[in-house]
């Protein structure tokens, strides 16, 4: 069995939660390496995958669904530590420690919401490892998710996103709502598994790090064991980043929210982070 690598970080939350821009951030810190394009469609070829760049690949991260969902056993999201077979776990922890190698990286770091169902699975396959949980207003996460699924209309597949377990008996329905279910899925499931991971469990609040980047991701950086440098700060910089939470009025509006909110009450109103626009 090869080794676990040091300390992979996986960063996990619903879609839409902004997970993205977290993830291409700290995807260029010195110390981490990731998944790209051509390393998710060719696992075998890591050296290519890092310095293709060179020849025009796209270097972006990615959230490399191929990768992750290479030996599903369900139709759903959710993953076990019996799925963590010695077969499979070998077959990641390879990957993993090619990729570093090849990138010249320390620190593996991964990003696709589907794992937040699969905590348990991640902690069997790459024990030690931390997990970053990025937390975003639910009504900004479903008014982008619901953006998101107009866009797609049309498409083969419609269904957009995480799978929870009881996915199929939400086919057909309002977007609105099927975000809603999803964000409270996911986010339930990290938040379960987080007393279990001590100080691995990272939260990280969406509103407070587009408030102030420097402070919050450099206070990111030092749990996860990332060092701070210039250059990086530079790069936080770069970014640019700004809350949009507050978009979610013009797409979903106070009566729809307040229904949603229905379906889970208690739940949902702790991941409000800013109060309704005035009428």
């Amino acid at each position: 069995m090869p080794p676990c690598p040091d300390r992979p970080i996986f960063i996990v939350g619903p879609h839409r939660s902004g997970t993205t821009v977290l993830y291409r951030i700290l995807g260029r810190h010195d110390d981490t390496g990731y998944l790209n394009e051509f390393g998710e469609r060719h696992p075998r070829l890591a050296w290519w995958a890092a310095h293709g760049r060179r020849c025009g690949v796209d270097d972006l991260p990615r959230e490399a669904q191929r990768i992750w969902d290479r030996w599903k056993p369900r139709d759903d999201d959710v993953r076990t530590a019996e799925h963590a077979t010695p077969e499979i776990t070998a077959w990641y922890r390879d990957l993993v420690t090619r990729t570093l190698r090849h990138r010249g990286a320390t620190r593996f770091l991964g990003k696709y919401p589907r794992l937040s169902l699969r905590i348990a699975w991640l902690e069997a396959v790459f024990p030690g490892a931390l997990y970053l949980h990025l937390i975003r207003d639910w009504r900004a996460v479903v008014a982008s998710t619901v953006e998101r699924h107009v866009k797609r209309v049309g498409r083969p597949v419609s269904w957009f996103g995480v799978h929870p377990p009881d996915w199929h008996d939400w086919e057909g329905r309002d977007a609105a709502e099927i975000s809603t279910h999803q964000f409270v899925t996911a986010t339930r499931a990290v938040l379960d598994a987080a007393p279990g991971l001590g100080e691995r469990y990272v939260p990280l609040r969406y509103h407070e790090m587009c408030a102030a980047p420097e402070q919050r991701l450099r206070d990111v950086a030092e749990r996860l064991a990332l060092p701070w440098s210039d250059r990086f700060a530079r790069v936080v910089r770069s970014f640019g980043l700004e809350s949009r939470n507050a978009k979610w009025h013009e797409t979903l509006g106070a009566e729809r929210v307040a229904a949603l909110r229905a379906t889970a009450p208690g739940f949902l109103a702790e991941f409000e982070s800013e109060p309704a626009p005035a009428s």
